[in-house]
């Protein structure tokens, strides 16, 4: 069978044939956009290719007809059509060339490849570029020799890194588990026990997205054992992992779990492998995050990304719990990063929209992690840094009400639930909202609630011993729905629930310091709008040169024409807001200007709360199309006074 070759149209007249009793040559070369005179040459060929298994026969008046002559045929026929169906677009090809190499572990030749692609050289050639670029993410490489053939190149972690992040992506642990390991359904059930006790007896964060990680790289490492291979080198980098407290004593008790149930003495290199599906989640919730390596390799990180804001957006975040919280995520993503882990946010379009400035801030701190760590930071890990600015500033629109007791059920990582958490306490005026895993809950003294909030929909044996009304919503949700189905169980009035929304930028603004401008130079507007502030003795001649260059190197214009300028002063006591509406065309750097927002906040009286709020109006005040042009078009104080109040 191996001798047999065909080529896409040689399978494609087969197929046609099976497919029907006769078939006239003009329908076939119709079919395959040839001449009837091709059709007579593929014929033969196929043919010669089949003899003793198939033979086409052309019959006068009749047209063409398949003779079947062997068994043969069948798997032959088979072989081909399922690598078609399979490899019929280059994303397919790309997986099935590495996953060829690693179970090959030797040299191959571009025919042997081009034959079990059943394509072309051509299309061969084009596929490897795009093999070579998956693989250099992982520190691979296909080496070729000299009148030989070609082989991967490579370092084992790195190969297992490649397998568990590319090669198993969109597959289920139990399809993984059949094709590398094959490890018997009992036994697989059993560890996978075994693991969630090891976790849950080390007070360590227990979720299926953990166990799952947990359990692939345990496959993969007994399917690379049983090969022969085993990690000899690691890179520095690699040794990051190392940095958590609690590193030893999770990566020996893991390994004696494989060594009991495979028989695979761990050294240290594979110690540190099992270690990283659990130091790449947070899961190690017990662990001490005041020890020196953490401190020595995060703290100076939040420092760089929190000047790093106030230089681009003139915010200083302060808030300790929030950003404890961040650095404890920038620990695990980073591990993540250095391994190349992608993780999926579904959350990615949501918070862009939604939470434009938490987003804003976000790609702040990706940028100061690509600097100083020289990795690259996914749109999915900026959006996890997103969702910690987001809870920062859901908890600052957050108000006073009525106390409320509430459990939340949340499986999709400490910041998700801190947001989550952070808006409904803004919704609720929740006295206390308790988040808990879906694990954690089974144990939870359910007495102390009135509603039970999830993310997740609940086993009924979870919840049959109370007659809490169990809501279920999105971390995105709307907050009419959850007043609705509130209301529905009969435990809250709508008044409890009514939340009034401030206009930070209005409560600013003096009449004053509203203007209208018809000068196309930005500079020129700008030391208007400044030099009132200098004669008001608000600002001095250090402000305006600063405001200036800052603006010149790097721009603050956000979308819609929005620029906003700012700046920290002695000589204010409150914040200072400025608004020049341009009614010329201007343009800074490309970038057109319709609106100057000028923001002079008092140094040492400085309120990074306050501002948070500011700013975050401003950018809803960018997203609101309607009201911003109901702005622009303003031409008195009054209407764009009345614009803003209905922001």
């Amino acid at each position: 069978m191996s001798n047999i070759v065909l080529d896409n149209k040689d399978l494609k007249i087969i197929n046609l044939l099976l497919n029907n009793s006769y078939l006239r040559l003009e329908k076939i070369a119709e079919e395959l956009y040839i001449s009837e005179r091709s059709v007579r040459n593929y014929i033969k060929r196929i043919n010669e290719t089949l003899e003793g298994i198939a033979i086409i026969e052309i019959e006068r008046g009749k047209g063409s007809k398949l003779l079947i002559l062997s068994e043969e045929f069948y798997g032959i026929i088979n072989d081909y059509n399922n690598r078609q169906l399979l490899l019929n677009n280059r994303e397919d090809r790309v997986r099935y060339i590495i996953d060829y190499f690693i179970e090959l572990d030797g040299i191959t030749t571009l025919d042997e490849l081009a034959y079990n692609l059943n394509v072309g050289k051509t299309t061969l050639i084009n596929d490897l570029k795009e093999v070579e670029l998956v693989l250099n993410e992982y520190h691979c490489k296909i080496e070729s020799k000299k009148n030989t053939g070609s082989y991967l190149e490579y370092n084992e972690l790195d190969i297992r890194m490649l397998i568990s992040n590319y090669l198993c992506d969109g597959y289920n642990i139990y399809q993984i588990n059949k094709k590398y390991a094959n490890i018997d359904k009992d036994v697989f059930k059993n560890l996978k026990l075994d693991i969630y006790d090891l976790l849950k007896t080390n007070n360590y964060n227990v979720t299926e997205v953990v166990l799952t990680d947990i359990l692939k790289y345990i496959i993969i490492m007994v399917y690379r054992v049983n090969r022969g291979y085993t990690i000899n080198h690691l890179d520095k980098r690699h040794e990051i992992i190392k940095n958590f407290s609690d590193y030893d004593n999770y990566a020996q008790k893991i390994s004696e779990l494989v060594d009991r149930y495979f028989g695979i003495k761990t050294t240290t290199n594979g110690k540190l492998y099992l270690a990283i599906p659990f130091f790449t989640r947070n899961a190690a919730v017990n662990i001490d995050f005041s020890t020196k390596n953490i401190i020595d390799a995060i703290s100076c990180l939040m420092d760089k990304i929190r000047m790093k804001i106030y230089e681009d957006v003139g915010i200083i975040i302060n808030d300790k719990k929030m950003l404890n919280n961040l650095a404890i995520h920038l620990s695990y993503s980073l591990n993540r990063m250095t391994f190349n882990i992608k993780v999926k946010n579904s959350l990615d379009f949501t918070i862009k929209e939604k939470y434009k400035l938490a987003y804003q801030l976000a790609e702040i701190s990706a940028s100061v992690i690509e600097k100083e760590k020289k990795l690259k930071v996914s749109s999915d890990e900026i959006t996890f840094i997103a969702i910690h600015f987001g809870a920062l500033l859901e908890k600052n629109r957050a108000k006073i009400s009525e106390l409320k007791n509430f459990a939340l059920i949340c499986e999709n990582g400490l910041g998700t639930s801190m947001l989550l958490k952070a808006r409904l306490n803004r919704l609720l005026k929740a006295d206390r909202i308790d988040v808990y895993a879906l694990y954690e809950f089974k144990e939870a003294d359910k007495s102390k609630y009135q509603v039970i909030f999830t993310t997740i929909n609940l086993d009924p044996e979870l919840v049959k011993d109370t007659n809490l009304p169990i809501i279920k919503i999105d971390t995105i949700f709307e907050e009419e729905e959850v007043r609705n189905s509130l209301e529905n169980a009969l435990y809250f009035s709508r008044s409890s629930l009514k939340s009034t929304n401030e206009k930070f930028l209005l409560s600013f603004i003096e009449d004053s310091n509203i203007q209208f401008f018809y000068s196309s130079n930005y500079k020129e507007i700008l030391n208007q709008m400044m030099e009132k502030l200098l004669n008001n003795g608000k600002i001095d001649t250090n402000f305006m040169n600063y405001i200036l260059e800052r603006e010149e190197a790097n721009p603050t214009i956000l979308d819609n024409g929005i620029m906003i300028p700012h700046y920290t002063s002695l000589l204010v006591k409150e914040p200072e807001i400025m608004l020049g509406l341009v009614k010329k065309e201007c343009l800074h750097k490309n970038r057109i200007v319709k609106l100057i927002i000028l923001i002079v906040y008092p140094e040492k009286y400085f309120d990074s709360d306050l501002m948070l709020k500011v700013y975050d109006n401003i950018i809803d005040l960018g997203r609101d199309k309607p009201t911003l042009n109901r702005i622009l078009n303003s031409t008195t104080v009054l209407d764009v006074k009345e614009s803003i109040r209905r922001i």
